[in-house]
Formats: structure tokens, C-alpha cells, sequence
């Protein structure tokens, strides 16, 4: 599991999800632009909540994030991340940012 959570920049809707299904699918690129942003706060983390917007308490967030005019975050837990990249996509890690 890879522990995330979004939420409108106001704070009134957040929501915790697993996003282990956007890394199995994602590119190594997309990764990799993931892993360079700190694992969120910015638009390849907004495409990790996009992703997963089928899950209807994101897609809840989304809709009213569009409503009303607000922002939305993402932040996806990097010890999960490396954890879940060294099990499954070990050639990666040294691509990774780790540092910033």
C-alpha cells in the first residue's frame, strides 16, 4: 500500500487513499517527475489524484474543488513509494530524487 492524501487547499475535504494503482501503471518518467517534486505539491502529484478519481471520495473532492473555485494538494507518502519501487521496480531507485 501506498499511503496518499488529497485535499482542497481550503482544507474542508480531505481524503486518504492507497495510490498503489497509479505506480503500476505509471511510466518510470512519470515516476521519476513524481519522486522530483517531493512526492507532491505539484502538477505530477495532481495527476496521481486525477488518476484515482474514479474513487468517489476523490472524485467528491474534485467536484467540489471545480465548484468552488479552490486548489487541491496531493502528498503521497515517499517511504512507501521507495518501498513499493524497490519491491517492484528495483531498476528505478537510482533514478529517484531523493534529496532536494
Amino acid at each position: 500500500m501506498i499511503n496518499a492524501k488529497c485535499y482542497s487547499d481550503n482544507r474542508a475535504i480531505e481524503v486518504n487513499f492507497d495510490a498503489t494503482s497509479w505506480f503500476e501503471q505509471a511510466s518510470a518518467e512519470a515516476i521519476k517527475e513524481l519522486s522530483e517534486c517531493q512526492w507532491g505539491g505539484d502538477y505530477p502529484a495532481d495527476d496521481v489524484v486525477l488518476f484515482m478519481a474514479s474513487d468517489k471520495r476523490i472524485q467528491k473532492m474534485l467536484d467540489y474543488c471545480e465548484a468552488s473555485g479552490e486548489g487541491f494538494e496531493c502528498q503521497i507518502s515517499a517511504i512507501d513509494a521507495f518501498d513499493w519501487i524497490r519491491t517492484n521496480r528495483p531498476t528505478m531507485l537510482s533514478n529517484l530524487c531523493l534529496y532536494r
